[in-house]
């Protein structure tokens, strides 16, 4: 009788170190399975860089979003322009929230800056 209750001990306890190494197991393969899918977004950021650098190499929009901040920034310390200025930006945030997302991303897809979906999100 004694040696069955410890077998059944040995037994209980068997089974839960068992459950114990399984569980490590699957954690260390989750964790092995992010690391992956971190990886492969890296790498295809990356790649999409690359690409986008590539397609720009002989694109003018970046430039003239420049030239178009310059010129603004500079009429700004122009006095009978200021009037101006400010009726202009007072008419863009009447237009569509459709339109200031679409300029925002124009111009950091030019400059290329990522993540300006958290910026938009934040307005």
């Amino acid at each position: 009788m004694f040696g069955s209750i410890v077998s059944g001990i040995a037994n209980l306890a068997g089974t839960w170190l068992k459950g114990k190494q399984e569980k490590a197991k699957l954690k260390a393969k989750v964790e092995l399975t992010k690391l992956e899918a971190t990886k492969k977004k890296i790498e295809t950021d990356g790649e999409w860089e690359n690409i986008a650098q590539a397609n720009s190499q002989g694109s003018w929009k970046d430039e003239l979003w420049t030239i178009w901040m310059v010129s603004v920034l500079t009429l700004c310390f122009i006095e009978p322009m200021q009037p101006i200025l400010k009726q202009g930006f007072m008419f863009l945030e009447s237009l569509p929230s459709w339109l200031s997302t679409g300029i925002l991303i124009s111009i950091s897809a030019s400059f290329g800056i990522k993540g300006i979906s958290s910026f938009i999100n934040k307005k």
